[in-house]
């Protein structure tokens, strides 16, 4: 009788091939998701995109909509919306059959308080002869060139030797010579 030994390890192989699952969009996430802004405005929106892993994915497109185009309008292609009226509207981001919403609330313009930026006196000049007397009107304007209400102007005569002028703006001469009419309000002045 024959008697073998063997000593020694005996394996086999099998392949295994490992291979990522592909990325599949999962949400979307817009940024800011709310935006309060005044008429004529503009707020640029962005949409991140991620996968099954919590990944960003690119190379997608995304379509940018607006709920009501009376309130505001949004670039398609970008995320630009620009305000165009006092309301709320809802912006949408969407890809691959995914969306995901923004909120934009549009109040109107605060109002620019008027600022005084210039006065302006009509007339421009006047010629008197002594003891005669000529109103001087003075108007107040504001940032917009609009003339404003309720400005107290405070009126005075560069020579009050030649001649005087009263808080309505009346100018009486009193001799022969030049003078400036003033009128003033804080540090704005203008002078005929």
């Amino acid at each position: 009788t024959n008697v073998t030994a063997f000593n020694g390890n005996i394996s086999a192989n099998a392949s295994v091939i490992v291979t990522a699952e592909p990325p599949v969009l999962q949400h979307i996430e817009v940024a800011p998701t709310e935006a309060i802004l005044e008429v004529d405005g503009t707020q640029q929106f962005s949409a991140t995109l991620r996968d099954q892993f919590g990944n960003e994915i690119n190379g997608i497109t995304i379509d940018w909509t607006c709920s009501n185009e009376t309130v505001g309008t949004i670039v398609k292609e970008t995320g630009l919306f620009t305000a165009h009226a006092t309301g709320t509207t809802t912006v949408t981001a969407t890809a691959g059959g995914k969306f995901a919403n923004a909120n934009v609330t549009v109040t109107a313009a605060a109002p620019v308080d008027p600022i005084l930026k210039r006065i302006v006196i009509e007339p421009a000049e006047a010629a008197l002869v002594i003891n005669e007397t000529k109103a001087f009107k003075a108007t107040a304007l504001d940032q917009d060139d609009k003339p404003m209400t309720k400005v107290e102007i405070n009126w005075t005569s560069s020579n009050e030797t030649v001649g005087t002028v009263d808080a309505a703006g009346r100018c009486t001469a009193h001799a022969v010579g030049t003078a400036d009419v003033v009128a003033a309000v804080g540090n704005i002045s203008t002078k005929a």
